[in-house]
């Protein structure tokens, strides 16, 4: 009698979703309970002074919901990135030897540009609370998590400084180029937020240098609400001219996606938002590139101008 094959069945990211999902819904209470503290505050600082002895009660209900629901969310976000980097380390054979159920995002980024503590995760919810749209703060490895999990892997190597969004990766010194080649080989698309540490740089060479690595990156230029970031990207597109000959665009504070064509000159940008929706929509991709289905699907409206 012939053997049978053991039949393989795909891991699903339940836990690590629904861990996640509860993240969401408690920074909405986070989100609820600080709009009516601020509404409070206005009334009085109007000349209302008799709002928060009217509401004494409701207003310290509202801050203990405030705590609870900041403390909740941030105990879920960390809960849901130990689990995505432990289903990832699970699933890292099935992704290199491309018999993984799931299609594969890879996330190449700078520490420095990328670290996102707990702390200032909370300080940016609290003042994105008060901005208009081209000052909100935008966490592209949150958002694209977002965008991403429910339909695929999103994986990052290294975990050096704390962010949230993508399934980390820990290798050493001596095999993290081999491993990020092979996933960039793996790859469905990658997203990448550039720097000038030396390994960043050494990634940038590769994806840049590579026209077959080159057409399935979506660079990211990261949003500066504090306006401190234009010499730094001025000094990157300097090196990556001298090194490419590619016409790197030009630093703009909204931030925005964009894409080198094949023959590296700059193609056009997007908004960062319109790519986190359009990214969302893609899944599955079916036969075509899923990066040309997400820079397909965006409207016109949502276009920008990358001038180097």
């Amino acid at each position: 009698m012939a053997a049978v094959e053991p039949i393989r069945i795909p891991r699903r990211p339940g836990n690590t979703a629904v861990t996640s999902t509860l993240a969401k819904r408690i920074k909405n209470f986070f989100w609820f309970a600080m709009m009516l503290i601020v509404c409070l505050a206005v009334l009085a600082f109007q000349g209302r002074s008799d709002a928060l002895s009217r509401f004494g009660s409701e207003l310290l209900i509202l801050l203990c919901i405030f705590a609870a629901s900041a403390a909740g969310y941030v105990a879920f976000l960390v809960i849901a990135q130990r689990a995505a980097d432990r289903d990832m380390r699970q699933e890292l054979g099935a992704i290199l030897e491309g018999s993984s159920a799931r299609q594969m995002v890879l996330y190449l980024r700078s520490f420095d540009e990328a670290k996102a503590s707990v702390f200032s995760k909370i300080v940016a919810s609290v003042s994105n609370s008060g901005s208009m749209d081209e000052e909100i703060a935008y966490d592209p490895e949150e958002c694209l998590g977002d965008a991403i999990e429910e339909h695929a892997h999103f994986v990052a190597v290294g975990d050096r400084l704390p962010s949230f969004g993508a399934a980390k990766l820990q290798t050493g010194d001596a095999t993290w180029k081999q491993l990020v080649l092979s996933l960039i080989d793996r790859a469905e698309f990658i997203v990448m937020l550039p720097g000038m540490s030396e390994a960043t740089l050494w990634e940038l060479d590769e994806v840049v240098g590579r026209p077959d690595y080159r057409r399935k990156v979506a660079f990211i230029m990261p949003r500066d609400i504090s306006k401190k970031r234009k010499a730094a990207w001025a000094e990157l597109a300097a090196r990556i001219k001298a090194r490419h000959s590619v016409d790197w665009p030009g630093y703009v504070r909204a931030g925005c996606f964009f894409r080198l064509q094949h023959d590296a000159t700059p193609l056009q940008a997007v908004r960062l938002e319109a790519f986190t929706d359009a990214t969302k929509a893609a899944f599955p991709a079916g036969n075509g590139s899923l990066l040309n289905k997400v820079w397909s699907t965006i409207p016109s409206t949502h276009h920008m101008r990358a001038a180097p």
